[in-house]
């Protein structure tokens, strides 16, 4: 699917007819942007998180073998990190890679 000025807009409509349901915590957000994504028509999905990258523990194994675990559409995961710490950082590049997305940083990191 192309990024044509139709899809662009059609896009740009769907979105502001949701409510942003988050949750403070960064894997239960991403476990229920995929499941959302289930529900969508088609084969090429995304998803988009933008945060801090905070998981609330250093251990990011444990959430990255979740996250592949449940990916079994295969979501490209694209993270935008805002001003995250550097553990953080690393955590949403590797989250990017692992799951078909790209990785970009706003701001600096901490």
């Amino acid at each position: 699917m192309s990024a044509s000025a139709s899809r662009k807009a059609q896009a740009a409509s769907f979105l502001h007819t949701r409510r942003a349901d988050i949750s403070g915590d960064l894997l239960q957000d991403v476990k229920e942007g995929l499941k959302f994504a289930r529900s969508l028509p088609g084969k090429n999905k995304s998803l988009i998180y933008v945060g801090d990258g905070l998981l609330g523990r250093r251990d990011v194994e444990g959430p990255l073998a979740e996250i592949r675990a449940m990916n079994t559409e295969k979501v490209a995961i694209n993270t935008i990190g805002v001003n995250p710490y550097q553990h953080a950082e690393a955590f949403l590049k590797m989250l990017a890679a692992e799951n078909g997305g790209t990785y970009r940083r706003i701001g600096t990191v901490q």
